[in-house]
């Protein structure tokens, strides 16, 4: 399963509040700054400003505890997209796609002040979403 935490379904303007939401396998998600699954209130976020995309988990895949569905992100943006792995910064351009890592973070607002991610001296940080994989034992929930 994957978590996205990020600064979801917050007022007009708010990206310092932090909601973790769970990303189903098999599913879709649209970020966008309304009417989207997960929701930006930012007038910078386009309606559709990048989509989450959740691998699908198999039947065969239910021995295997290690497995792991595949999150990719699409940029619909017109302009890059920048993801931070450890201390490596991926350029994902518009329109292409890319597979995330577990603690990936995907910037998608850049210069905005007073964020806890900054990336220069000017005290300009970013906005940004941050993935987690977490293993769930379905065997202790019923037991």
């Amino acid at each position: 399963m994957w978590l996205i935490s990020g600064p979801f379904d917050g007022e007009q303007g708010d990206v310092t509040t932090r909601k973790t939401k769970l990303l189903k396998t098999g599913k879709k998600y649209s970020l966008g700054r309304k009417e989207q699954p997960l929701v930006i209130n930012n007038k910078k976020i386009s309606r559709e400003h990048v989509k989450f995309t959740v691998g699908t988990y198999l039947q065969e895949n239910m021995d295997d505890v290690s497995f792991i569905p595949k999150l990719n992100v699409f940029n619909a943006k017109k302009t890059i997209l920048n993801i931070i792995r450890d201390t490596e910064t991926i350029v994902v351009n518009p329109t292409e796609s890319y597979e995330l890592q577990d603690g990936d973070a995907v910037h998608v607002l850049g210069g905005l002040p007073g964020h806890m991610f900054s990336s220069s001296s000017s005290g300009k940080g970013f906005c940004f979403c941050r993935c987690r994989c977490r293993s769930w034992d379905w065997s202790s929930e019923y037991t």
